[in-house]
């Protein structure tokens, strides 16, 4: 999928943003777009979103882990952002990574802005080749992996009907329960599946006629993002994860994607842990680590400590609430939190 304005990512696509607010009622856009004579240069998506519990505050962008600018800003664009008269809220968070080519550019305008960098995790960035090239660089363990689940049995099916969006989102549920995370609608990821402004493709693994695992990939231009991967820890030792990779991988480069966001991982967690694993498991597939940076702006700072305590009492209380509490309460919850 093209993108309008460059080929930046599925954080900037109009899919991407038809999606969220067709889903959404509480977020909504206000978006900033730079012209001269030739017409818009550069484009800053930015979202208002609406929350009692969590304040409101205009984010760019919800639910992905990179926002920023598209396109190239000239001096002066940013002057005075954080009190721009359309923006429904003085909080204002920016997400970006050292992957994006104007990260240095757009770092120094904001900290000039007076925001406050906040930075401790890490996107996992693959340079996707070919097949081959990558298959012969991957170390044989997880060669090895790839085989294993192979020869486990297990079964893919491409996510290309809206009853294999309800497949998955039957286990994504689930598994977002237990990580103790409120959950996307899933009239949401109906949205992101029938938008053609935005590629979508996905893959269920199945073990006989049950579902073990799922991975969902949106993708705008020459960069794509691996939007959600969940799978049940009972199926572990069959590798339906690094089924679901390996047949990514390939797909991503049929679809000539060249840059494959991994997700976030925090890279100084501790041995052993739920984070330690996924390090683990996104750094065996090559994908080059760049450290992510949210920009926050002055209104916001003295409030941070305070939210950052409330995440980690609702994942606390989230994963012990019935199942079918969440599946009411979730989605509000999910689009006020906006991660």
């Amino acid at each position: 999928m093209k993108n309008k304005y460059l080929d930046n990512g599925p954080q900037h696509s109009e899919g991407l943003k038809s999606a969220i607010l067709a889903a959404y009622g509480n977020i909504t856009d206000c978006s900033l777009e730079f012209k001269d004579a030739k017409g818009v240069y550069a484009k800053f998506p930015f979202f208002n979103v609406k929350s009692r519990l969590f304040g409101n505050r205009v984010i760019s962008v919800p639910f992905v882990d990179v926002g920023g600018v598209c396109g190239s800003l000239k001096s002066g664009d940013l002057n005075e952002l954080k009190t721009k008269s359309q923006f429904p809220s003085e909080v204002i968070n920016v997400k970006i990574d050292k992957s994006l080519k104007n990260f240095k550019k757009l770092k120094s305008e904001l900290l000039n802005q007076g925001f406050f960098e906040k930075t401790n995790n890490h996107q996992f960035v693959l340079k996707l080749k070919s097949k081959d090239e990558l298959w012969k660089q991957f170390h044989k363990h997880t060669r090895n992996d790839i085989r294993k689940s192979i020869k486990s049995g297990l079964r893919l099916e491409r996510i290309d009907s809206l009853v294999k969006v309800k497949n998955f989102y039957g286990l994504y549920l689930k598994e977002m329960h237990r990580f103790g995370t409120p959950q996307h609608s899933l009239s949401f990821f109906k949205e992101l599946y029938a938008n053609n402004d935005i590629g979508f493709f996905g893959f269920n693994c199945y073990s006989g006629e049950k579902i073990i695992g799922s991975i969902i990939v949106l993708y705008s231009g020459k960069r794509g993002l691996v939007f959600v991967n969940v799978s049940n820890p009972s199926f572990r030792d069959m590798r339906p994860n690094d089924l679901l990779y390996w047949e990514t991988l390939q797909s991503s480069i049929k679809e000539e994607i060249e840059y494959l966001d991994l997700g976030q991982v925090n890279i100084g967690s501790e041995k052993g842990s739920r984070e330690w694993s996924l390090y683990k498991f996104k750094k065996k597939w090559l994908a080059e680590p760049y450290s992510c940076s949210i920009f926050i702006s002055p209104h916001e700072i003295a409030s941070c400590k305070s939210k950052g305590s409330k995440m980690k009492l609702l994942r606390k209380i989230w994963s012990k609430l019935p199942l079918f509490i969440v599946k009411i309460i979730g989605p509000k919850i999910r689009s006020g939190l906006a991660i």
